[in-house]
């Protein structure tokens, strides 16, 4: 029976791509901290390094008193954020403030590219506020 070197050669293959990734992923693990005795939803917009574009996507879900983690692949350090609960409040910047903007979001989950608007029935205005990550990490805080 004759031998082929094929089955050698696609070991080597998958044994290149586990052993020499494509491209090192940079990403920003981001802290979110309910300090508030309700569920918090926070939605960020940030520099996705994977599509190379600006995506808007939420929401994360954070019970009262507790604190999330989640990490964005992103790498560049200004990532923005916009948060709530149902009591009414929110999170995020201030309109005409040089680290804020304004933009549609949806209530329903949502993950859009650049500046389109997202789908749904609930779309709102919400004000997001640009804080930058150091050494890979950013934190939010909702409530005192």
């Amino acid at each position: 029976m004759k031998r082929t070197a094929m089955p050698a050669f696609k070991f080597l293959l998958v044994l290149g791509f586990l052993l020499y990734p494509a491209q090192a992923r940079a990403q920003v693990l981001v802290e979110m901290v309910n300090n508030t005795s309700s569920r918090a939803y926070v939605c960020f917009k940030y520099h996705d390094q994977i599509s190379g574009e600006w995506l808007t996507r939420g929401w994360w879900m954070v019970e009262p008193k507790s604190a999330r983690k989640h990490r964005l692949n992103t790498d560049d350090p200004n990532i923005s954020y916009y948060a709530y609960n149902r009591q009414g409040r929110s999170w995020g910047g201030r309109e005409g403030a040089a680290d804020s903007f304004t933009q549609h979001v949806v209530l329903e989950n949502f993950f859009v590219k650049k500046n389109y608007k997202p789908r749904g029935k609930t779309h709102r205005m919400a004000v997001f506020k640009t804080i930058r990550a150091s050494g890979g990490q950013a934190g939010i805080v909702m409530g005192n």
